[in-house]
């Protein structure tokens, strides 16, 4: 009887040890969480990591870092809506990580075809820092399919800069009237936000470009109405 109590007693012990080692090795400190969550991205444990970012945003909503890495974790699980709604909140202003914050909502809104939005965040972060090669990519091929050739130069430049050029970028500088006609991309672009105009522009320019004035002539009356009425919409807005 003596021999099965302190058999007992060592497993409890060693259980209680266990446990308590267990206990100790969680994370629970913002750094600690952040530093786990870091951590499960590098071994490709996305769920995981949201999970631990989430937790650090749930003290902590306005945490910078959790954000982008609850955002990584959920566009590596292609969930680009999620990891959007992360980063809309977000007021990163002078925060060392901004940039990635603007370059990541620009790579999401651009490949869910919110064309007004990634131009915005791709700008913004190119403003910051000239040399994010994939935005400079990303913001030169939009211009170019709105239509919009002159002001994306900049960006081609400095993607055959940073040797990132392709023939479709040398095509776009050496062209006259160089405009991108990616109807695919236009297409999600009207299905994800049917009231912005600046899809249509490159649909209006390409008409252009080949003289089929009837076809262009429809489409620039219906981005002028979509237009007056996102103005006459903002000008009523109670701010």
């Amino acid at each position: 009887m003596r021999r099965r109590l302190l058999i007992a007693g060592s497993l409890l012990f060693l259980g209680g040890g266990l446990a308590g080692m267990w206990l100790w090795r969680v994370p629970t400190s913002e750094s600690e969480l952040l530093s786990e969550a870091r951590e499960l991205l590098v071994r490709r444990q996305f769920a995981e990591a949201e999970s631990l970012a989430r937790q650090v945003l749930r003290r902590r909503p306005d945490s910078v870092t959790a954000a982008l890495l609850a955002a990584r974790a959920a566009v590596a699980q292609k969930r680009d809506a999620i990891a959007l709604r992360y980063l809309s909140d977000l007021k990163p202003n002078d925060h060392p990580e901004a940039v990635d914050v603007l370059a990541m909502a620009g790579e999401i809104t651009y490949r869910l075809g919110r064309a007004a939005d990634a131009e915005k965040f791709l700008s913004q972060a190119l403003a910051l820092d000239h040399g994010i090669a994939r935005a400079n990519n990303q913001l030169a091929y939009l211009l170019g399919m709105e239509g919009r050739a002159w002001e994306s130069i900049e960006y081609l430049t400095a993607a055959i800069r940073q040797g990132e050029a392709t023939t479709h970028h040398l095509v776009m500088l050496g062209a006259v009237e160089p405009v991108v006609l990616d109807e695919e991309f236009i297409a999600r672009c009207r299905q994800a936000v049917p009231d912005d105009p600046i899809p249509l522009l490159g649909m209006a320019r390409s008409a252009l470009v080949e003289y089929e004035w009837e076809r262009a002539e429809p489409i620039l009356r219906d981005v002028v109405a979509r237009d007056v009425a996102a103005k006459a919409g903002f000008d009523a807005a109670p701010f």
